[in-house]
């Protein structure tokens, strides 16, 4: 992994971003970085990118949309050995700050707070201050959608009273500690660490209001030093009316990109629940027909309340929103390209025994109407017996081309990649007439 992280310089040289994704979900999120940021090398690890780039990606990174996090990789050490007396560790651990280039790191984080959205703070506000901050994230979010204007703070950096403001950091300090054999906690680590570098720098810290965040990756052989370029996750965009299941843009994302939707493609996600799906595709692949459809005629709501709402400034997110029953589509054979959903786990809504029903039926139906040969779909489910049954009956229509674990929220989904076979499909009841 040194081989793709180079220690930041300064913003002439190129630098290493490390990019936080589902876990399951690197190589799809590698694939979208590579498309549209100019990337030098890169390694991947456990729901993380590691990939160097150049200052003129900045315009386009915080326009990821299958990672959740961003941060730039100050210095790492590989081949750490942690001292066994904690005193001595620690010790070890306030060498660290005093030999990295701060004035060249703020600058880096100058640039990125032009293009990074405002974090919103939530810390003893009334009920109408958090309500008119809700308001305005809305119309910000409107704002960048019609992207007709330039970013407020561009202008704004451009005073001295702006800039004032600019100058002056509020930071602290994250720690995690990978494993258990280092003889520090990843507490101590922050007061030790933090309190060197404010020493060092005379910042000011503050660990509610901070908007300079400093990362330390206790590694159990390494230590990682990073700035966080993110105020939030990026994956909290786009839905305004959620429903129990509602799934993370960065989720939805990944698994439309794993169809390689193409121009003209009709793209369906049949149990669409708020309709996370569609809109994450839409917002990539604006030259596709999305369809978002449900049983559930909440979910319907929720659905078309979220695509208004996006749609209120310019219809940026061609989405058609319909009532249907996917074991019963009002589809004609041959005409779906792709299809992607996220399959009821049979916990919050339904259950696994209602799941040994409904998954066969829905995939019979969807093999009716998916191109023959040329048809994709993406599944995800935490329901692997269900599924696994359901494609063992569907064998016939359905090709699995893959199928991975994912992480979601602390729980293991699994992901399934399918490809439309040449048999045509003919539900039972033509058969027998």
């Amino acid at each position: 992994m040194e081989s793709c992280i180079n220690d930041f310089t300064n913003l002439d040289e190129n630098f290493t971003i490390l990019a936080t994704t589902p876990t399951g979900f690197e190589k799809s999120a590698l694939d979208e970085i590579k498309a549209k940021v100019p990337v030098v090398s890169h390694c991947l690890s456990q729901g993380k990118i590691f990939f160097q780039t150049s200052k003129e990606c900045m315009t386009t990174l915080h326009s990821l949309k299958s990672v959740d996090n961003l941060y730039v990789v100050v210095k790492y050490i590989p081949n750490y050995t942690y001292n066994e007396e904690k005193e001595k560790a620690l010790d070890d651990l306030r060498k660290i700050p005093n030999n990295l280039p701060w004035s060249e790191v703020v600058d880096f984080w100058r640039l990125n707070q032009l293009h990074c959205k405002k974090k919103v703070r939530q810390f003893h506000k009334t009920p109408e201050e958090a309500a008119e901050d809700y308001e305005q994230s809305n119309r910000d979010q409107v704002q960048d959608i019609k992207g007709t204007e330039e970013p407020e703070k561009c202008d704004d950096a451009e005073t001295p009273a702006k800039r004032a403001k600019l100058d002056d950091i509020l930071f602290r300090v994250s720690a995690t500690r990978v494993g258990k054999k280092q003889s520090i906690l990843s507490q101590e680590a922050e007061h030790a660490f933090g309190g060197e570098l404010n020493d060092h720098t005379q910042w000011n810290f503050d660990l509610s209001n901070y908007n300079f965040e400093v990362n330390l990756v206790l590694g159990v052989d390494s230590v990682l030093v990073s700035t966080s370029l993110t105020s939030s996750s990026l994956h909290r965009r786009n839905i305004t009316h959620f429903g129990i299941t509602t799934l993370r843009g960065t989720i939805a994302y990944n698994l439309a990109r794993l169809c390689k939707i193409k121009t003209g493609d009709i793209v369906l996600d049949p149990m669409c629940g708020t309709g996370s799906i569609s809109i994450e595709a839409a917002s990539d692949w604006k030259d596709a027909f999305h369809i978002a459809a449900d049983n559930f005629l909440p979910a319907i709501e929720r659905t078309r309340n979220n695509v208004n709402y996006l749609n209120k400034a310019a219809n940026q997110f061609p989405v058609d929103v319909i009532h249907w029953d996917v074991t019963n589509l009002p589809w004609k054979a041959n005409s779906i390209d792709v299809v992607v959903t996220d399959m009821p786990f049979g916990k919050r809504m339904g259950s696994t025994k209602d799941n040994r029903k409904l998954y066969p039926a829905a995939l019979a139906e969807l093999a009716r109407v998916a191109r023959v040969k040329s048809g994709r779909a993406c599944f995800l489910t935490r329901d692997k017996r269900s599924m696994s049954a359901a494609l063992q009956s569907m064998k016939q229509w359905w090709k699995t081309k893959d199928s991975f674990y994912i992480n979601i929220g602390g729980l293991k989904a699994l992901v399934y990649v399918l490809q439309r076979s040449e048999e045509i499909y003919v539900k039972p009841e033509e058969v027998e007439q």
